[in-house]
């Protein structure tokens, strides 16, 4: 009987030994489900986040977007005033040119200075005839 009573009480103290190990791997389990819990509810955070900062990211692209085409169109328009602005100056560089280089064109200035002296004149005749200073 001595021996099947060491014979159970070798195998009583090989089951607790396995269950003192068998505690300590649920032990470890339990904690790693407790992590992996905590991660999950982080990566949840984190994707709520980064669709609130996505989100926040498209409404500031509009905006800077809105703002190149108005600030294109302010191109365009300086653009347009530069070249008016470049051919209203090579216009007048010919036409002070001509003046100082003495092409004055005598023929359009008689052409249009005698019409107007004329005018003038018989206005001026007129209002004296009929007695209007």
């Amino acid at each position: 009987m001595d021996e099947i009573k060491s014979a159970m009480l070798e195998r009583i103290s090989r089951n607790e030994e396995a269950v003192k190990n068998h505690e300590r791997r649920i032990q470890i389990q339990e904690e790693k489900n407790e992590g992996t819990s905590r991660m999950a509810v982080i990566v949840e955070m984190l994707v709520e986040q980064n669709k609130e900062r996505e989100a926040r990211q498209k409404e500031q692209d509009d905006k800077q977007n809105a703002q190149m085409d108005r600030f294109s169109n302010t191109l365009e328009n300086m653009n347009t005033n530069l070249t008016n602005l470049n051919s209203g100056y090579n216009d007048l560089s010919q036409r002070v040119g001509n003046i100082e280089n003495g092409k004055w064109d005598w023929n359009d200035f008689f052409r249009k200075a005698i019409p107007a002296v004329l005018i003038a004149l018989t206005i001026a005749a007129l209002s004296y005839w009929f007695g209007l200073n």
